[in-house]
């Protein structure tokens, strides 16, 4: 929350904890890697909390219920009081009107001989009177329905009646969980820097075990949605910190590609396990039991992970950080006296800092492009998000898991494009490529439903679903490196919120789906994809890690260039004494013979005399 006062934030040290790598404190080794896992689970589990309700509320064929008390076959009941659809199908929704009970027999019609007045006048006009009053074609809307027997079990649809009129509480459901996910990160996001890594870890995911056992006990629908609404909450907070910690133990080097390949890893894994439980004929209760089993895991697996050192630092408790980073070193095999140094290097920072007198320009600076990036991030987060559960909405309603398994295949192909994108481009330049791709997609989509393509259609929408999957991973990625580790779980909280907002607005957009103007939805997500890319032009070219890279480059190449010069210089250090000394002995030679002519005089003469006969010789021309 600071982020959003500058002055405020300026005081905070923001640079001391970003000032050193994992890999000159303590290495990479075992001690980081069992704590990978935690990001897989992590995705894992939110995903299964966000698909679990598409799982229960699949479509089951329905008509309007005929009285009790009334025997009559069901064929027999669709032919004398349920009118057919334009495609000659029975109608879902609607009774004829001569059919429908009056309100004085209630939903039965006690019908014997002997019946009463009432219901014999009912029987007369639906049944006995059916074939010769053919003009009374009126219908009305149903109020009660009846189910296929061999489907009704498996969905919640029909437990809670949840069809025509009622169409909209599943997509409330989803609503009203992803309502609670967004208070649950908003206020979290309000204080999650004040509070330890892992006390917030640890809590949230006790609360998702508690939560997700109550929808197992829910037995109305009120209950059930509010079991939802405080699982949602606690999951989405849990993802946060579940990926947070890992991150600020990894290597600069690692980082970006890390946290892509296991948040990856783990959306697809819920994605097959998805495509593997649905197709089980059992009841709704049964099968969402089964889906969100994983969720005991949460404890046993989160209480492994240590306290972030980084935040540590950033929070001046060095100590604590000290002993953290020395354990780690050891495990990993790191020479702790390397680790010592740094410590003392990171004392001297902290020292320095709280020496200084008032606010620093240069940090007041950096808070106002902190604050003005997390703006930024907020509107990206909702785009992509936007995008992404809308095409996981669009994709459930397909009973065809042939769309499930290509995505994952799609997802897989386009995390191995980015995987050696990030490697030698800026995260930034990649988020644009992808915001441009994903739009463009979109784009082209909305054309094909709204032309009635339907290959075309399922086809990019596999292909929008599985880039869109691996974007919105690179993008959180990219909030963490954006951000120092005094502001980065809450700035990560309130982006995972506004993706939260994005969901409940994409819920809103099936009610689009039954009158078949879903291409209107697409070109939404299109057209809002393509306006936040003026927004990403806003955003620094390179993270503070990218910069530190950068620089280490540089160093690494102005080091090999000494390097290459001290070699030089050494090589041709003995030409130059060979060169010395024979100047040396040439000079010492002709001084010598300078004396021995100086001591003959005769030879002096013998000079002269040659040199005028020399001269005789060749007389000059006129």
């Amino acid at each position: 929350m600071d982020f959003l006062f500058p002055r405020k934030l300026a005081g905070d040290d923001l640079r001391t904890s970003e000032s050193f790598d994992c890999a000159e404190a303590f290495g990479y080794g075992p001690y980081q890697k069992r704590m990978l896992f935690l990001i897989v689970l992590g995705l894992f589990s939110v995903n299964c909390q966000t698909l679990v309700v598409s799982l229960i509320t699949g479509d089951v064929d329905h008509w309007c219920k005929q009285p009790e008390g009334f025997n009559i076959s069901e064929d027999d009941w669709k032919d004398i009081a349920i009118p057919r659809e334009g495609d000659g199908h029975f109608s879902h929704c609607r009774v004829y009107e001569r059919c429908k009970l009056p309100t004085e027999l209630g939903s039965s019609v006690g019908y014997t001989k002997d019946g009463s007045e009432v219901a014999a006048r009912w029987y007369n006009r639906c049944v006995l009177n059916e074939h010769r009053n053919t003009t009374d074609m009126a219908d009305a809307p149903c109020e009660d329905w009846d189910y296929d027997v061999s489907t009704a079990k498996i969905s919640a649809v029909s437990t809670w009646s949840m069809v025509c009129n009622r169409r909209f509480l599943p997509a409330a459901l989803l609503a009203v969980q992803n309502t609670g996910a967004f208070i649950a990160l908003t206020a979290c996001g309000a204080f999650a820097d004040y509070v330890g890594r892992r006390v917030m870890m640890l809590g949230t995911a006790t609360a998702v075990v508690a939560f997700t056992a109550s929808t197992f006990l829910a037995a109305g629908y009120v209950h059930y949605a509010v079991a939802r609404f405080l699982t949602g909450g606690s999951a989405a907070v849990l993802v946060v910190f579940t990926i947070i910690i890992p991150f600020e133990f990894m290597t600069h080097a690692q980082r970006p590609q890390q946290v892509l390949f296991l948040a990856v890893l783990g959306l697809e894994l819920c994605e097959i396990w998805f495509v593997a439980i649905r197709p089980l004929v059992i009841d709704w209760r049964l099968k969402q039991l089964v889906f969100l089993a994983p969720t005991v895991l949460l404890l046993p697996v989160l209480s492994t992970a240590s306290e972030s050192p980084r935040w540590l630092v950033a929070k001046g408790r060095l100590d604590e950080a000290e002993a953290i980073m020395m354990e780690a070193a050891t495990i990993n095999s790191f020479p702790l006296a390397v680790t010592g140094c740094l410590l003392e290097k990171l004392k001297e920072q902290m020292n320095c800092r709280a020496g200084r007198d008032g606010v620093d320009q240069e940090d007041l600076v950096d808070a106002r492009s902190l604050r003005r990036r997390a703006f930024a991030m907020f509107a990206v987060c909702f785009s992509i998000c936007f995008v992404f559960y809308v095409d996981a909405f669009s994709a459930a309603q397909y009973n065809d898991y042939t769309i499930q398994s290509l995505a994952v295949v799609v997802t897989l192909t386009m995390y191995v494009v980015m995987h050696f994108l990030i490697k030698g481009v800026a995260l930034v330049t990649v988020l644009s490529a992808c915001f441009v791709l994903v739009a463009s997609i979109q784009c082209t989509l909305s054309v094909a439903v709204g032309s009635g393509s339907g290959t075309i259609a399922k086809t990019l929408l596999i292909l929008s679903k599985g880039v869109s999957n691996v974007v919105l991973v690179h993008c959180f990625t990219y909030i963490l490196e954006l951000f120092p580790s005094a502001v980065r779980a809450g700035a990560a909280c309130w982006a995972f919120g506004c993706g939260r907002v994005a969901a409940m607005c994409a819920a809103t957009t099936l009610v689009l789906r039954p009158i078949g103007r879903e291409d209107i939805v697409f070109a939404i997500t299109g057209v809002v994809l393509f306006a936040c890319l003026l927004i990403v032009q806003t955003l620094p070219r390179t993270t503070v890690v990218e910069e530190a890279r950068i620089e280490a480059k540089r160093a690494s190449v102005s080091s090999r260039m000494s390097l290459l010069h001290m070699k030089r210089t050494l090589e041709q250090r003995p030409l130059s004494k060979k060169s010395g000394s024979t100047s040396v002995e040439n000079s010492r030679s002709s001084s010598k013979k300078r004396r021995k002519s100086r001591s003959s005089p005769g030879s002096s003469k013998a000079s002269r005399r040659s040199t005028t006969e020399s001269g005789a010789a060749v007389p000059p021309k006129d």
